[in-house]
């Protein structure tokens, strides 16, 4: 709006919008008809415009892989192009937290790994991973770099993934459906009709029922139905993804296996935050920006002024720390937790983790969070503007 209103036509875009309505915005800014986007990180897959002018950073990006990655889409044209970091410090705790939410919890890792050991049959092991995340408290995308790991170190490998759950809506009478068949092909799409269990719009397959009264395979059935909506006869919708897994080996200790596992995740977790402490240092270098992005990247050989960044333009960066926050130690521990505290031994049976608690305050959501209707209860997010690390200190100390 406030681009619009000084006469700069700008459109928003961010990954939570249709896709059509991403697909138009993109068209019309390749195609020179919209110059300005106002944007996530989103907006910068597959764009390769080459005369794009301007990157300008609202807020700090997550690392100097991400700004390099963000700026390199200016100027591939050869011509002059401007990079503008609006850096600062008071979104920092907010990118910290992105790393320290992705870090799970020892008991979550050791949750999966049992239940592994439990559910595998037959040398597989098969789950949908939004019930697992709720399982185990961990977030999806953690989750499934926790199956990487085991992948590594050669306790499972993937197989295949299928959806658990079809259900169609007929475009036309069931019985036109079926005399477009003959034969034993017609008494196929008879007993498909039969044994799935219809609402008032919608039919739900029943694979078990197939086999058992009609011996259809499962692929049969999938591959009917996908002809089906080729042909336009029913609108066809798959849901519950299912991971197939193959188990390699069962000899591991859980609880063993989960430490060294949050060992590893710990690592990332320290890691990532230095990365994010290394981009501020680069900011406010009192050296060249392109010579300092040059040697982080291993390019030794660059020169030591590139001449027009800000820092040979005599303009070094001074990002001033946020303001002074109220000691965390003035606080009531209760008051502040209090109410989550309850709410959690209830659902749960046990206190929360030292780590949850920390989660909680910060306003960093996990599975459980969602259950608990985290949100809802006071003192959710109260202290997001601390460092973590200074909140978790503050918990650990309280407990």
């Amino acid at each position: 709006m406030h681009f619009e209103q000084n006469g700069l036509p700008a459109s928003a875009y961010h990954a939570r919008l249709p896709n059509d309505q991403r697909e138009s915005i993109q068209k019309q800014f390749m195609g020179g008809h919209l110059n300005c986007i106002v944007a996530t990180i989103a907006f910068g897959m597959g764009i390769d415009k080459s005369d794009i002018r301007n990157v300008v950073h609202f807020d700090l990006p997550k690392s100097i892989e991400n700004y390099s990655q963000e700026i390199g889409r200016a100027g591939r044209d050869g011509g002059a192009s401007d990079c503008l970091v609006l850096a600062n410090r008071d979104s920092l705790n907010v990118l910290e937290n992105f790393v320290y939410g992705d870090t799970p919890e020892r008991e979550g890792i050791a949750r999966v790994l049992e239940d592994l050991l439990d559910a595998r049959h037959d040398g597989q092991w098969e789950f949908l991973l939004g019930p697992l995340a709720d399982l185990s408290n961990i977030r999806q995308l953690p989750l499934k770099t926790l199956l990487v790991q085991l992948e590594l170190r050669g306790i499972i490998a993937p197989r295949y993934a299928y959806f658990a759950e079809y259900r169609f809506k007929f475009l036309l009478q069931p019985h036109d459906l079926m005399a477009r068949f003959e034969g034993e092909r017609r008494e196929f799409v008879q007993a498909l009709i039969d044994t799935s269990s219809r609402a008032r719009t919608w039919a739900t397959v029943n694979f078990d029922a197939m086999y058992q009264q009609y011996g259809a395979e499962r692929g049969r059935v999938v591959k009917a139905l996908d002809y089906f909506q080729e042909k336009g006869w029913i609108e066809l919708e798959s849901k519950q993804m299912t991971e197939v897994y193959s188990v390699l080996r069962s000899d591991f200790d859980p609880q063993a296996l989960s430490v060294e596992l949050h060992d590893y995740f710990a690592h990332h977790e320290a890691t990532e935050v230095a990365r994010i402490h290394a981009m501020l240092e680069v900011f406010s270098s009192d050296q060249c920006l392109t010579h300092r992005l040059a040697r982080y990247f291993g390019d030794y050989n660059a020169p030591e002024q590139c001449g027009h960044c800000s820092v040979c333009h005599g303009k070094i960066a001074h990002l001033p720390q946020p303001p002074a926050l109220e000691p965390l130690d003035n606080r009531d521990f209760q008051q502040v937790c209090g109410d989550f505290i309850h709410k959690h031994q209830d659902f749960t049976g046990q206190p929360p983790s030292a780590e949850c608690l920390t989660r909680f305050l910060c306003g960093i959501s996990v599975p459980l969070f969602t259950r608990l209707k985290a949100r809802a209860t006071s003192g959710f997010a109260l202290l997001e503007d601390y460092p973590y690390a200074q909140v978790r200190a503050w918990v650990q100390a309280m407990l």
